[in-house]
């Protein structure tokens, strides 16, 4: 009976880019926002980075399990796009591109190597007035382990240390191309 009642579903594809150090006992996570579908939906849909949640291992008591906007900001820069506010159109997709950056505390005191062996989920808390149902889906779900960055400056895909200079390192290329991310036109790599 529940089954005709069933709304259709807006999703938002993501990609677990890696983990870094963020003191004793807490790394950063990023994730790569890929496309928003909303195609399905009779409803337009406004993302709001700040209602993207972390799931993996969190309880409602656990601190940061919500998007951090300066934290983000500050570790990827302007240069890559750090998550913004994007309204999606019924029956449209849009997308991103953008960055998100979540701490996360972890029992090892080295952060980064518990994150780098640990598979993070997103879900999204919905606006139940407005928006439709929203489901967070990772193109990497079964990836368990992402090499080992301890320092968030060796994040290579989300960080950019200038705008556009060393375009054409071969160092720099060849470690982006070691990262699965998505593509300008939102396919996951």
């Amino acid at each position: 009976m529940l089954a005709g009642c069933q709304e259709p579903v807006t999703t938002i594809a993501y990609t677990q880019v890696g983990a870094c150090d963020a003191g004793a006992h807490k790394a950063h996570v990023f994730f790569q926002l890929g496309q928003i579908d909303n195609s399905n939906s009779d409803r337009d849909f406004t993302f709001l980075p700040i209602r993207l949640r972390l799931d993996a291992d969190m309880i409602e008591a656990a601190p940061w399990p919500h998007y951090e906007r300066l934290t983000t900001e500050m570790l990827v820069g302007e240069a890559k796009s750090p998550a913004r506010k994007t309204a999606v159109a019924k029956g449209t997709k849009a997308f991103l591109g953008s960055f998100v950056v979540f701490r996360r505390e972890t029992i090892d005191p080295d952060g980064s190597r518990q994150a780098n062996n640990s598979a993070y989920f997103l879900s999204y808390d919905r606006d139940t007035q407005a928006d439709p149902s929203v489901l967070a889906v990772k193109s990497n779900p079964t990836q368990t382990e992402w090499r080992d960055t301890s320092s968030c400056a060796d994040i290579v895909a989300p960080r950019q240390s200038c705008s556009g200079c060393h375009s054409n390192d071969p160092v720099k290329l060849r470690k982006e191309s070691q990262i699965g991310i998505f593509d300008r036109d939102g396919t996951a790599q």
